[in-house]
């Protein structure tokens, strides 16, 4: 089998530590019917990004915490990622606690609720495949009577089971409306590298491969490509991100915490250093 994995778990950009990196295994009535697994913890899979893939739906959420922008994908032809900016270092990501590793915000991105799961796609088979890390250490086999299992007797999936598999399929067809927009954004001409600098502590520090929207290219789209911008969603995604970028601060602010006063940082403590009303967007929706 063929198996083609999409980001359901921890995202590896910007990674160039020596890690344990996640393996994927789909998830089978007969190769797991006695097995189950725990919840993640915390967020210790995410700590090491210092940018996260993330999808229309949610960059309302995301703006009043977080700067976006958008990074380049490898390939021939230049493409561009949504993408919302946690860190400064490369392997860092300001919004984990660091010796916790408990998310210090009100929102956390979509790409690390459903971790240890993962989207894949049986290319075979022509469908989508739930996956489970192996390496996550939270596999139960057998599943004891405290652990959350795969199937129940039947052989059915357990409804922890369909909700993240249901969760995962709709942020994947989130990621490919987010695709097209943000294809449109880059055929008009409208991303500019974004060069941005960070003041710590211990000096500037300068953030290298990031985009954003050319404002002034914006408000001379041509009423017709407008049209087009606003039907895909692009319009939408180009404001989010440049209301999104006085949050620069926050990284700066967050930069100096994690620098200084590490040991007193808590989950949830920085509600009103965020200016937020504490919402702790978890479940498998996006709306709420």
């Amino acid at each position: 089998m063929f198996l083609a994995l999409y980001g359901g778990g921890s995202t590896t950009l910007e990674r160039h530590k020596e890690e344990i990196m996640p393996k994927y295994e789909p998830l089978s009535s007969s190769a797991h019917v006695s097995a189950g697994f725990q919840r993640a913890r915390d967020y210790s899979h995410a700590a090491a990004d210092r940018v996260a893939p993330i999808i229309i739906d949610e960059v309302a959420h995301l703006i009043p915490y977080m700067p976006l922008g958008f990074i380049e994908e490898p390939g021939e032809k230049p493409r561009y990622k949504l993408v919302a900016i946690q860190g400064v270092d490369t392997e860092s990501n300001l919004y984990v606690h660091p010796t916790s590793h408990k998310w210090l915000t009100g929102y956390t991105p979509a790409c690390y609720r459903a971790y240890p799961f993962a989207l894949g796609v049986d290319e075979n088979a022509q469908k989508h495949v739930l996956c489970f890390d192996k390496l996550s250490g939270l596999l139960r086999e057998p599943a004891g009577s405290q652990d959350i299992a795969f199937f129940d007797e039947a052989g059915n999936p357990s409804k922890e089971v369909s909700d993240t598999l249901e969760f995962l399929k709709k942020r994947e067809m989130g990621f490919r409306r987010t695709s097209r927009a943000v294809d449109s954004l880059s055929h008009y001409g409208l991303l500019e590298p974004w060069p941005m600098a960070i003041q710590k502590d211990s000096g500037k520090t300068n953030i290298q491969g990031l985009y954003r929207i050319n404002n002034e290219k914006l408000l001379q789209v041509e009423p017709v490509a407008l049209k087009e911008l606003n039907i895909t969603g692009a319009l939408q995604i180009a404001y989010a991100q440049l209301f999104s970028m006085p949050q620069i601060k926050h990284l700066q602010k967050l930069a100096q915490l994690h620098d200084t006063v590490e040991p007193s940082l808590e989950s949830g403590e920085l509600d009103s250093f965020f200016d937020n009303d504490g919402e702790d967007n978890i479940t498998f929706n996006f709306d709420d």
